[in-house]
């Protein structure tokens, strides 16, 4: 049994209808309506298949060591993306710092959609939610083991299945440099569109 089985029917149905309510309010202009994940990219290739010649064969070394991890707010239907970048762990003070930034430049009330990581659930980050509640940005936690309900998983698939090239995972000097590119040009060069 997946992770997908284990969420309640009715729970992820409920969290399916405020979302389809809160995308009505974005496009209605009433509301922001912002996807925030994070992501870890290292130079262990993505690469779930490629074309080949016959009988050539295409060799992706694997590597360990320093991954980038990407903290991501994606704005509904991809209209602005903000990124922060960091190697090495992350943990709970971090992503409060990012809050603190992205609450600091709001443009109207904001609703922040988010699983549910621990480091989303810590004390810490707890404290915070009545604050930026007065800042006008509003927490949604979905629940749990729904990645699907969280659209900037879309976003990360493409990046590391369709936008990352061959050469980002020779070197980490070429992973960061490739995927600083795309972070810095999501929704312009690089988009996604949702049906």
């Amino acid at each position: 049994m997946g992770l997908w089985k284990k969420t309640d029917a009715d729970e992820k149905e409920f969290a399916r209808q405020d979302l389809a309510e809160l995308t009505k309010k974005a496009d209605q202009g009433l509301l922001d309506l912002v996807y925030f994940d994070g992501s870890g990219f290292n130079l262990s290739a993505k690469v779930v298949y490629a074309w080949q010649k016959r009988g050539a064969r295409i060799v992706v070394p694997v590597m360990r060591g320093t991954s980038q991890n990407v903290l991501g707010f994606m704005w509904h239907r991809c209209q602005k993306f903000s990124s922060f970048v960091f190697e090495g762990a992350i943990d709970s003070n971090v992503v409060i710092s990012c809050f603190d930034l992205i609450a600091q430049s709001l443009e109207k009330e904001t609703v922040i959609v988010l699983d549910n990581a621990p480091i989303h659930r810590s004390e810490e980050f707890a404290e915070k939610i009545e604050e930026w509640e007065k800042q006008g940005l509003k927490i949604y936690f979905l629940p749990t083991y729904c990645p699907s309900l969280n659209k900037i998983e879309l976003l990360w698939q493409k990046i590391k299945y369709d936008w990352l090239t061959w050469d980002a995972y020779s070197c980490y000097k070429n992973l960061c440099r490739e995927l600083d590119e795309i972070l810095s040009q999501v929704g312009s060069k690089y988009y996604i569109t949702f049906a």
